[in-house]
């Protein structure tokens, strides 16, 4: 590539994992992506009050068996009041898909689906 730059692509994750140990061992400056299997999940909470304690959200889903990385409360882009949307970081785990299941959290009704990606299109 251009500038001196190498790009090395890795076809299992234990070649990965040997090649970033090496790199560390000789102290040279590199650049990676987290595996998809060591990436968090994301997913939002829809139709909780922005109230709601955080600490609690994080318990409830830890007794349903989710555990949790990050939890933020989503804001208005202008006003930054804040909304009744929660954007929650989840440790990679096999029952992550079973969180799109559950329709209530502390009593209360609620929507859980996947943050939406950005539009990229240019408004007219």
């Amino acid at each position: 590539m251009t500038k001196n730059v190498i790009k090395i692509n890795c076809v299992t994750p234990e070649t990965y994992r040997t090649l970033i140990r090496y790199l560390k061992e000789n102290n040279i400056y590199y650049h990676t992506y987290q595996l998809k299997e060591e990436r968090a999940c994301r997913i939002v909470i829809k139709y909780l009050h922005h109230s709601t304690d955080i600490e609690e959200i994080r318990q409830e889903l830890l007794e349903l068996g989710h555990k949790t990385q990050n939890i933020l409360n989503a804001q208005h882009r202008i006003t930054k009041k804040p909304l009744n949307l929660f954007f929650i970081d989840l440790e990679p785990a096999e029952n992550n898909k079973e969180l799109y299941e559950i329709t209530a959290l502390q009593n209360k009704i609620i929507q859980i689906e996947p943050p939406q990606a950005k539009k990229s299109n240019i408004v007219q």
